[in-house]
């Protein structure tokens, strides 16, 4: 390979790089940002009001699987219908009791997977089932502390 070509070939490798460690580390970003955004909006709520998952993550996404803690990756495989994303599997929450993950997808691509402290913010929900944009919203009950599903009543 010529000088020229060589030092295309490196600059597009170069750019496709940074392309990608942009995106990971936004990513990464964002869960972090709705971690706490979460964590934030869920301990301002009082008896009996309303959190919207939209609200808390205003991004392009259509359906939300939460995903609570010890859930094998094969069920998370079978729930979200494709093969785990290295977001979901470092996430480890298979041997986890601490969190429950959160996964944003849009047109069955996985958008966002944030791990959320169980200690902060804790659900109740049916089986891991995806729950549309519109749908996904979690009421604080007078007692107990888990957000409570709204279509779960």
């Amino acid at each position: 390979m010529n000088r020229p070509n060589f030092q295309k070939v490196s600059r597009a490798i170069l750019l496709a790089l940074f392309g990608l460690l942009t995106a990971c580390t936004s990513n990464s970003q964002d869960a972090e940002l709705i971690a706490r955004d979460l964590e934030a909006a869920a301990g301002r709520l009082k008896a009996g009001e309303t959190l919207r998952m939209d609200a808390i993550n205003a991004g392009k996404w259509d359906r939300l699987f939460l995903f609570p803690p010890y859930t094998p990756n094969r069920d998370m495989e079978v729930a979200l219908n494709s093969k785990l994303p290295s977001s979901i599997i470092e996430s480890r929450i298979s041997e986890r009791d601490d969190a429950n993950l959160l996964v944003f997808m849009n047109a069955g691509d996985v958008q966002v997977v944030a791990a959320v402290v169980r200690s902060a913010v804790d659900f109740s929900t049916p089986s891991p089932q995806p729950i549309t944009r519109e749908r996904a919203q979690f009421r604080k009950p007078a007692s107990g502390g888990k957000l409570v599903w709204v279509d779960q009543n």
